[in-house]
């Protein structure tokens, strides 16, 4: 069984998300800035604590929905994944695609 998240994401502009990047180097707050540019103010703080890139695309990418299409399959199958198991099968197939996985 799939859980489905109550938790709707914000849309926001890209453009918006670069003029409050603008704004922070010029001294504002990421809180202040977030509301200033209608940005998700977590979205913005991983983006200003260089968690996240600043150009990095929100939603799943088609590697991510083929992993996870993959995963779904397997469940219904009758062979569920453990989360270490996601965990290792995600990292791996990231370090195939040649992208760069944290420790």
């Amino acid at each position: 069984m799939i859980r489905e998240s109550n938790h709707k994401k914000k849309p926001y502009n890209k453009n918006n998300l670069k003029r409050a990047f603008d704004a922070t180097l010029g001294g504002m707050s990421v809180y202040r800035a977030s509301r200033a540019y209608n940005v998700p103010e977590s979205t913005f703080r991983d983006r200003t604590r260089q968690n996240v890139d600043i150009t990095c695309k929100h939603g799943a990418e088609k590697e991510e929905r083929k992993l996870a299409d993959h995963i779904v399959f397997m469940a219904n199958i009758g062979y569920g994944y453990s989360v270490t198991d996601v965990r290792c099968m995600a990292a791996d197939y990231a370090r195939s695609l040649g992208k760069n996985v944290r420790a």
